[in-house]
């Protein structure tokens, strides 16, 4: 293993810190409909009758969500409600602080777009409802997983943000909680016109910005057209099938964009993602593309342990629908890296694995 910087430890605790009261939040959010310090609960008299709403100040507009009448059992609720509005309110500062020490590391550099993209993918429902930020953006956040500053060489620094969002490729995918609509409202999605005249809308420049999302989705060769492009799961968007994607965002982790207020979102584990870059390398057709592919792997496997990256090949091709593919793929990838990194790779998964040797 070659030398790489590490991240300090301390940056490292304050972002799994940072995680974690982000998941609480979430959490209080999904139980009581609270995740704003504006949050309060108010008693509502109407026509001699007391009834409990939840306040909120949302966009500039005071919005009251009705909780119940004024018994035991809903006030039992509110004093819930009220702890946990209280929690937050108490958390907000802490989670503030922890951005702010974050931001100051230059771990992570998000343009004012990305950022804010993000955002409203986030505030639209994408991540909470089970999509994954896939390609460089989710690469960028490997820093905080595995202790070491990763190479950040212009190929890194595309301009797309990659979604993952089908049901076919994540299980735990919930489309009902997702609104194309409020995705539409949040952000203007422009189709990029050389797909748009054959009728097909991907990928989709974001206007007012250089930015492009490109909506991702698994490949299946047994299609008739495999790699045309189709709608994503329940979403009324177009994605774009990439091979082995099942494989990268199987088991996803959380992780935090520190950046306003927090944004918890989703992302494939860093040994699946290097995995599936050596997988896709060698089929790539875009030249700046396979290179990026290569020197994000390398990047990866030159700070994860052995055994880790032993584990996440085996579950390529145990997984695999079709294992000769996989092992293929593999071995077509593995001829484009360096020599250091080849030899390294290959005493983990080719004498084992019965890849072929290809080097």
């Amino acid at each position: 293993m070659t030398q790489a910087n590490k991240v300090p430890i301390t940056t490292l605790t304050n972002y799994s810190n940072l995680i974690d009261k982000l998941i609480e939040r979430e959490s209080l959010r999904e139980a009581y409909g609270i995740g704003e310090r504006s949050a309060s609960v108010v008693r509502v008299p109407v026509k001699g009758r007391d009834y409990w709403y939840l306040q909120r100040t949302l966009n500039g507009k005071r919005i009251r969500t009705y909780i119940g009448p004024d018994t035991e059992e809903t006030r039992n609720r509110t004093q819930a409600i009220k702890d946990a509005v209280r929690h937050v309110s108490d958390e907000t500062p802490v989670v503030d602080d922890l951005i702010k020490m974050l931001g100051a590391t230059g771990v992570l550099k998000l343009s004012k777009d990305e950022s804010a993209l993000i955002h409203r993918l986030a505030e639209a429902g994408v991540f909470q409802s089970g999509g994954i930020l896939v390609g460089t953006m989710a690469f960028r956040l490997y820093p905080f997983f595995t202790g070491y500053a990763l190479q950040s060489r212009a190929p890194y620094m595309t301009l797309d943000i990659d979604l993952s969002i089908d049901r076919s490729v994540s299980v735990f995918i919930d489309s009902n909680r997702i609104d194309p609509e409020e995705i539409r409202r949040r952000i203007t999605l422009i189709p990029k016109p050389s797909l748009e005249e054959r009728g097909q809308t991907y990928p989709f420049a974001v206007k007012g910005t250089d930015l492009t999302l490109d909506i991702l989705t698994n490949l299946d060769p047994a299609e008739p057209s495999p790699e045309a492009v189709k709608p994503a799961f329940g979403i009324g968007f177009m994605a774009k099938p990439l091979e082995f994607m099942d494989y990268l965002v199987r088991d996803p982790i959380r992780a935090a964009l520190p950046v306003g207020k927090g944004i918890l979102l989703n992302i494939p584990s860093p040994e699946r993602y290097a995995v599936h870059k050596i997988a896709v390398a060698g089929k790539r057709r875009d030249e700046l593309k396979r290179r990026k592919d290569i020197l994000q792997s390398e990047s990866l496997v030159n700070v994860l342990p052995e055994h880790i990256l032993d584990e996440a090949v085996r579950l390529f091709i145990r997984d695999s629908t079709d294992h000769e593919r996989s092992e293929e793929a593999l071995s077509k990838g593995l001829t484009l890296f360096s020599e250091p990194f080849k030899d390294r790779i290959g005493r983990i998964v080719l004498p084992e694995r019965g890849l072929k040797q290809g080097l």
